[in-house]
């Protein structure tokens, strides 16, 4: 019976330990998933903050985004004016005689342009079909006139 009862303690003493293994492998995964848990909401945070964020520069470039419209259409509408007013007033002086320099100076225009107003509107336009060899007169010449490229095309007289 002894032994019996020595068998029956060393399985219970086997049980308890198996038992006490089971708590504390059942507590360390309750911390684990408590971690876990935490570092769920951590990140829901900051996927929130980051939203947040997002929306905030979202609407910051639509903000820039129409200022610079707005901008472009203002520095149109000068370029517009400045262009309409400062040829009208080059052609004018050029064909009373004004040097390409004056035009500069006068109507506030690129060296290109007042060059090109003089080879179209000035007094002495049969250089044209002279053969001059100024490199704003010759026949389909590139010429760079304030960044953008044109091609001037020169016609004889009529």
């Amino acid at each position: 019976m002894n032994s019996l009862i020595l068998m029956l303690g060393l399985l219970a003493a086997g049980m308890s330990g198996i038992a006490m293994l089971a708590l504390r492998r059942a507590r360390l995964a309750g911390a684990h998933c408590l971690d876990l848990e935490l570092l769920i909401i951590d990140a829901d945070q900051r996927l929130d903050d980051i939203e947040t964020q997002i929306l905030r520069l979202m609407k910051d470039g639509k903000q820039t985004a129409g200022q610079v419209d707005r901008l472009a259409a203002d520095q149109g509408r000068l370029a517009s004016n400045e262009s309409s007013n400062g040829f009208g007033e080059a052609i004018a002086l050029i064909q009373h005689g004004a040097s390409a320099e004056q035009l500069i100076k006068t109507c506030g225009i690129s060296r290109a342009e007042a060059h090109l107003v003089e080879t179209l509107y000035g007094k002495n336009k049969s250089t044209l079909s002279s053969g001059s060899t100024n490199e704003f007169n010759a026949p389909n010449k590139f010429v760079f006139v304030d960044t953008h490229l044109e091609v001037a095309k020169h016609r004889p007289e009529m």
